[in-house]
């Protein structure tokens, strides 16, 4: 009953250095022609119950978001939903190849925690042979280089909440640190999985907003949101700078978005001038980090277009 009554609630929602990149366009109007024709992966994992209970749902979403995509920028998105369970599935069998994705996006959960053996690699080599990948809320982990302020008894609170032990290493692909102190603090052991806390924890994603502050960068990415103040869907946690890593695989970032305000069932003080979204290179494609949610903040014309720009700078 409590999966339907959410069901119910969702469709009713639905209503500085420079840095080189590879194949960067100059501007917004280049970054607008630089393709006429995207395949766009979504993410999903059999081991996630969040994508067990939401995805059918949060599609709704993603194919409003991409229709909007190419009225906005005159281009044709081909959508693909893989899915994958810990036995194999659409990335382990290299479907990201074969079907000559452009972006694969994981659009958030917890599932990229705790990942298969071969899961991930699969996505870093998509990535470190031209690809795009973009990260959102918990999926952000899988592109950074760990996670901080993991308290001790951590590896308990994963297994009562969602069933898995510990995380698994993440690919390493942005010089930044899951800071997961917000949800260890939020969460306590007595919590079980799918009980009904957390799917009230759940639901008031839907209304959490936080104040994201977007910094000059001089990318076409975002760039009219420089120095300006925009309100998102908030559900992630944020991200910090790792130490500096002079190491060719682990290159700098673009910090472009800080959270400047949260209004949520987390702390918000530990949110304060931490990263909500970052961009970096990686091999010969892109990765972009968020922590926040545009495509699903609701009425949002700039959130959304914040996404449309996030998708085509990893295309281009």
């Amino acid at each position: 009953m409590l999966s339907v009554a959410l069901v119910l609630f969702l469709l009713s929602l639905s209503g500085g250095q420079a840095l080189v990149f590879p194949s960067q366009c100059a501007d917004d109007a280049a970054l607008r022609s630089c393709t006429s024709e995207l395949n766009v992966a979504i993410l999903f994992q059999g081991w996630d119950y969040m994508d067990l209970l939401l995805r059918t749902f949060t599609a709704v979403f993603y194919q409003a978001r991409f229709a909007e995509m190419e009225r906005a920028h005159n281009i044709t998105c081909n959508l693909y939903f893989f899915w994958d369970s810990r036995e194999g599935g659409d990335v382990q069998d290299g479907k990201l190849e074969s079907l000559h994705i452009d972006v694969a996006f994981g659009p958030g959960g917890v599932g990229s925690w705790n990942t298969p053996p071969g899961y991930g690699e699969k996505i870093r080599q998509f990535v470190l042979r031209g690809g795009g990948f973009l990260g959102a809320c918990g999926d952000a982990y899988l592109g950074t280089m760990g996670a901080i302020n993991v308290p001790e008894d951590y590896d308990d609170i994963l297994y009562r909440l969602f069933g898995f032990q510990g995380m698994t290493p993440p690919l390493e692909m942005v010089n930044v640190y899951f800071d997961a102190g917000p949800f260890a603090q939020h969460f306590e052991p007595r919590y079980t999985q799918n009980n009904f806390y957390v799917l009230l924890f759940l639901l008031t994603f839907f209304v959490s907003q936080a104040q994201v502050r977007f910094a000059p960068q001089g990318l076409p990415f975002a760039e009219a949101y420089a120095n300006k103040t925009v309100s998102i869907m908030e559900s992630g946690v944020p991200m910090v700078e790792a130490p500096p890593d002079h190491d060719a695989s682990h290159p700098s970032f673009y910090p472009i978005a800080t959270f400047a305000g949260v209004r949520s069932l987390y702390d918000a003080s530990l949110f304060e001038n931490k990263y909500a979204i970052v961009t970096g290179p990686y091999g010969e494609g892109k990765v972009v980090l968020s922590a926040v949610h545009p495509e699903i903040s609701m009425g949002n014309r700039d959130a959304h277009r914040i996404f449309a720009e996030m998708i085509l700078w990893l295309s281009a």
